[in-house]
């Protein structure tokens, strides 16, 4: 049963933080609460307005604003994760009983649970805006911490999570490499540390972070090794995907932009995918195979641009045909030894 109070009314029963005004209002719950997919303890989520209400609690209570957080006097229960993806702040959060989940992602909220926090994957905790106290133990695969305070003050033998502090493992010269605890986790995913942690932050199950699943998981990963381009699920394997991989933001050097030309199946090299990759570097061209008549493509392309003349230089000088050299004197030319 869902009731309002005040803060005010809840300090001799919760631990609500100084910070917090008597006249705020709190959603409380008493008894035990079940719910059956995710609990998002992020303001967008509608705490500010009282939309949360509508998904939580009785219709009686559906016009509430303001809400500052939620107390349950009871256990709480997830069919989902409980997600808290911002790092500056978020809706309080205080259990008198324990918290089940599939996972949890502590960010910028307050969350204090009388019991235990046990997950079936794992506790994400992060940026140093929050808190999270456990007075039981928290039981998961593994207790992530990214710079956040956590104070699990339960010493029993079941919470004894793999405890990763991303401090001490982050690999200083490459930011986006993944740390090999988190690499043994996720079974050696591909996936970059940013991707996994925004992944973490807004509850995606361990087993989803094992290898890419969106186009632009994709692109990533065949960004930081394009051997990785061979991997590519067959129904990615479009002129869509591979001009994602060739967009003029591609960060690979050319020579790799040569090689990764080279691993893309001739018959989905089209025009708009040969033009992307003469703009990234000229002479991957030369990759193309045999079926292709190189001295058309190079043409091709170099009339496509608007301003050939930052690409001239590039080309190949068996390749410059006098159509291509007249239109760059015309422009005014530079040179293209």
């Amino acid at each position: 049963m869902f009731s309002l109070k005040t803060s005010g009314e809840l300090r001799t029963v919760f631990s609500i933080p100084s910070w917090v005004e008597d006249s705020e209002p709190l959603l409380l719950h008493t008894g035990d609460l079940h719910l059956q997919g995710d609990l998002v303890m992020d303001w967008h989520a509608g705490w500010d307005n009282g939309a949360v209400l509508a998904l939580l609690a009785e219709k009686a209570l559906a016009g509430a604003q303001g809400l500052r957080g939620l107390c349950i006097d009871g256990s709480l229960r997830l069919g989902g994760a409980l997600i808290n993806a911002e790092g500056d702040s978020g809706p309080l959060l205080l259990v008198a009983g324990s918290i089940h989940a599939r996972q949890a992602s502590c960010g910028g909220a307050y969350i204090e649970i009388g019991g235990d926090l046990a997950v079936e994957d794992v506790v994400y905790a992060y940026y140093n805006h929050g808190q999270l106290i456990v007075h039981g133990e928290i039981v998961a695969q593994a207790l992530i911490i990214d710079d956040h305070g956590v104070d699990q003050r339960g010493k029993g033998s079941r919470g004894k999570p793999a405890r990763i502090d991303l401090s001490r493992v982050r690999d200083p010269d490459d930011e986006k490499r993944l740390p090999a605890p988190l690499k043994k986790l996720l079974k050696n995913t591909p996936l970059s540390l940013d991707v996994v942690l925004e992944g973490l932050r807004n509850g995606r199950r361990l087993s989803s972070l094992a290898a890419p699943e969106t186009m632009e998981e994709w692109r990533d990963v065949v960004w930081r090794d394009f051997t990785r381009i061979v991997k590519l699920p067959k129904e990615l394997r479009n002129e869509t995907m591979y001009g994602m991989l060739l967009a003029p933001e591609c960060p690979l050097p050319q020579v790799e932009v040569h090689e990764l030309l080279a691993k893309i199946p001739a018959k989905q090299l089209t025009a708009p995918l040969r033009l992307a990759a003469f703009k990234l570097s000229p002479r991957s061209l030369l990759q193309l195979p045999m079926q292709f008549d190189l001295q058309h493509e190079y043409e091709a392309c170099f009339f496509e641009l608007d301003d050939p003349r930052p690409y001239a230089a590039e080309i190949p000088a068996q390749f410059m045909s006098e159509a291509m050299s007249r239109h760059l004197s015309a422009m005014g030319s530079v040179d293209t030894a």
